[in-house]
């Protein structure tokens, strides 16, 4: 009967774990940024000299499907001598309408440069691209066993955390600005690409593309302004680790310690639903526990004050569970959980965020034990 139980946790806890390793497979993120389609829509309606003062672009991946190099930027006809480098300054043709970048110093992505080894370059093209340019455990039982198995999983969804806080997380997701000459590329549904200056594109440009992308390493670079708020719409990922009490039928609260792994999906900036799994496991009086929680989540934010964020959470699920050796009677089998308590958010990023949790779950059929409380701190990935 007792292993019967540790195959039903053990089972979930694998699947769980092979889940997570794939999401492993994450990009590290490059250069290129994409422009939302309305912001897209919103930047080809204003005046060509004002174009790139802001965009709201978010950071890509780097993929296969990134767009062709456009053209670098040339040096000048006239220069210091042969093979030297030489910038023309970005607001090169826009001196009276563009003047703020003088204040915004270096970019955050210094332009590629050609340097020539002869002159001879049109000066109609000493700057910017073409315009409208076309490109296509031996164990000593089984409570113990279980517990391993579970920190197993726990383990490897801290590793995707990580890996996701690093990429994901780190996104930039914010307000960019670059030359009105800047190259912009029009990534077509059928695979097609174009490129078009940001200062020659007109809404029908549009049509048919599904990805307008900008590229920081290209023109004369690309100034970050600042990044967005925190935003919690579309998909999230959290992990976390603490302390964390366990009850089982017959026994007291048990202390000990454990982590918590959700993936959701939040329709609003303030509410959500996440499908969320948690173990605790430790060792008392010579004898091995370990409980594993499979469940859903609703989580609220409805307090926001600067960077911090205050709300609260409430959870159902099942709650498998084993005790056994040292002072424990052998216990193995599961039931039904609730949980709740408070969530406090500091914003680190658009898309990451420091999480501290705490609350409790109380099991109806062992009302009169109490409460188990739980205190961890994490990292949500938006």
């Amino acid at each position: 009967m007792g292993r019967h139980h540790l195959r039903t946790a053990i089972g979930p806890a694998r699947a769980v774990c092979t889940l997570l390793a794939a999401v492993l497979a994450s990009g590290c993120v490059g250069n290129a940024y994409t422009v939302p389609r309305e912001e897209a829509e919103r930047i080809a309606r204003l005046p060509p000299f004002e174009r790139g003062r802001q965009i709201h672009a978010i950071q890509r991946f780097s993929t296969s499907d990134d767009p062709p190099a456009a053209r670098p930027w040339e040096e000048p006809m006239a220069g210091p001598g042969p093979g030297v480098p030489i910038l023309p300054p970005p607001w090169i043709g826009y001196e009276p309408a563009y003047p703020f970048y003088m204040g915004l110093g270096a970019p955050y992505y210094p332009p590629v440069v050609i340097v020539h080894e002869h002159h001879g370059i049109d000066p109609a093209h000493a700057y910017g691209p073409t315009e409208g340019t076309s490109s296509h455990r031996s164990s000593s039982s089984d409570a113990k066993d279980m517990g391993a198995a579970l920190a197993a999983v726990v383990v490897t969804g801290v590793a995707v955390g990580i890996g996701l806080a690093v990429t994901e997380g780190a996104r930039y997701d914010g307000l960019v600005a670059v030359h009105p000459h800047h190259p912009v590329h029009l990534m077509g549904r059928g695979g097609q690409e174009a490129e078009v200056a940001l200062d020659d594109l007109k809404p029908e440009h549009l049509d048919g593309v599904s990805e307008v992308v900008l590229v920081g390493t290209e023109g004369t670079g690309m100034w970050h302004l600042g990044r967005a708020a925190l935003s919690r719409e579309g998909w999230n990922y959290r992990f976390a680790l603490g302390s964390y009490n366990a009850l089982m039928r017959g026994l007291p609260s048990l202390a000990g310690g454990g982590g918590d792994l959700q993936i959701g999906y939040f329709p609003s900036q303030y509410f959500g639903f996440l499908a969320t799994t948690g173990m605790v496991t430790g060792s008392v009086g010579g004898g091995d526990f370990a409980s594993w929680r499979l469940g859903l989540e609703a989580q609220g934010y409805p307090i926001r004050l600067w960077r911090f964020h205050l709300g609260g959470y409430g959870s159902v699920g099942q709650d498998f569970f084993k005790a056994d050796g040292g002072d424990f009677a052998p216990i193995s089998g599961n039931e039904p959980y609730l949980g709740f308590g408070g969530i406090a958010e500091i914003d680190v990023t658009t898309r990451l965020a420091l999480t501290v949790r705490y609350g409790g779950h109380w099991h109806p059929a062992v009302s009169g034990q109490g409460i188990a409380p739980a205190l961890s701190i994490g990292f949500a990935v938006y």
